[in-house]
């Protein structure tokens, strides 16, 4: 196809595409090799690609994608939010994942330009000034970094439309973006699915509860209630292991994960929600380090809820205030029964925490 853009801007320098189509540019972080790498690929035809999983359906494994499944997938999100040719993506996620590569397909088979940037906590610092229509997709941690600079508001603030994905979205951030005028959306999706294939407003008047199939996507669950996809490009469905509460208009919200869900007592207890109640209290007290809720094997209840932070133990009086109001905002059941510390959280490839590998060390 003719791509309307002569160059991209990576990392503060204008590169020509015919250099990266020729491979006289290759780039020099690893950032940057990757990028150039995979658009030298799409400039040159390649029709399929090689992509590790994150293990969201089951073991990391190698699957193969294709290039028309790539731009099925593009199209879909562009046409939900409205992107048009000649807006700018920008690429602020590493494209070795899914997440990363797929704004380049987005820009490169939907003409947009592409101002990429090393994925930091704040990629918005070599951005140029007054650049306008601006299509991003951040993760949490770099949109709640970008929103505690002041300066970073109007920035934000003129872009066309935001992806949020990667990691849940707690309820901290979720009331900051309240107080942003561009849209954002929560996405779901994994790299079986080719990146998103359901989003959710999270802000203005029209924003949402559930997570809304795009269209062409048809969901349900199986017998574990987990979420199982249907998409028009992929032959066979993508059984998730997401336990998934579903509406009739084929939207849905995430429960949690069915390997993580706590039976404390017959009580089934959602980690994942749980700590997205505990990030207030955390907030209100000042603690940054990060931590998860899990389990440990009880005599009588079969498990009970513990908490695990990623930090030195909290001084006495600082531990006493957490538990006070943990207490004040859970039910019993949910309370966690200890407080335990890692001094490293251990994660897997694509940095999500690890939950069952950092609970066994520290027992």
């Amino acid at each position: 196809m003719n791509y309307r853009f002569e160059s991209i801007r990576i990392n503060q320098r204008e590169i020509p595409l015919s250099a990266i189509r020729s491979g006289r540019e290759t780039g020099s972080s690893a950032f940057e090799k990757a990028t150039l790498h995979f658009i030298r690929q799409w400039l040159n035809g390649t029709e399929t690609f090689r992509q590790q999983t994150s293990g969201s359906t089951g073991p990391p494994k190698e699957i193969i994608i294709s290039r028309s499944q790539m731009a099925a997938s593009a199209q879909r999100t562009l046409n939900a939010l409205t992107i048009t040719p000649g807006s700018t993506a920008l690429v602020c996620l590493n494209p070795e994942y899914i997440a990363g590569k797929m704004m380049l397909v987005r820009a490169l088979e939907f003409n947009l330009g592409i101002v990429a940037v090393e994925p930091v906590s704040d990629p918005l610092q070599h951005l140029p000034p007054g650049l306008q229509d601006v299509f991003a997709a951040f993760v949490p941690l770099q949109l709640q970094t970008m929103m505690g600079i002041p300066m970073r508001t109007g920035q934000l603030n003129r872009m066309k439309a935001i992806l949020i994905g990667g990691a849940p979205v707690n309820e901290v951030l979720a009331k900051k973006i309240q107080k942003l005028q561009c849209p954002v959306y929560a996405t779901y999706g994994m790299t079986e699915t080719l990146s998103n294939i359901a989003l959710q407003k999270l802000n203005g008047p029209d924003k949402q509860n559930y997570f809304k199939t795009l269209p062409g996507v048809t969901v349900k669950t199986d017998e574990r209630n987990c979420l199982v996809i249907r998409l028009p490009e992929i032959a066979e469905p993508v059984v998730t292991k997401d336990v998934a509460e579903l509406q009739a208009d084929n939207s849905f919200r995430i429960l949690g994960r069915f390997d993580n869900v706590i039976n404390s007592g017959g009580i089934k207890i959602w980690p994942e929600q749980l700590e997205q109640r505990c990030e207030e209290v955390f907030h209100t007290l000042g603690i940054n380090q990060p931590f998860f809720i899990g389990s440990t094997p009880h005599e009588l209840l079969g498990e009970q809820v513990i908490m695990v932070i990623e930090s030195d133990p909290l001084s006495h009086d600082v531990e006493a205030q957490l538990i006070g109001l943990l207490k004040k905002d859970l039910s019993p059941y949910e309370m966690p029964k200890q407080i335990r510390y890692a001094t490293r959280f251990i994660v897997t490839a694509s940095g999500k925490i690890n939950r069952r590998a950092t609970l066994k060390s520290i027992t």
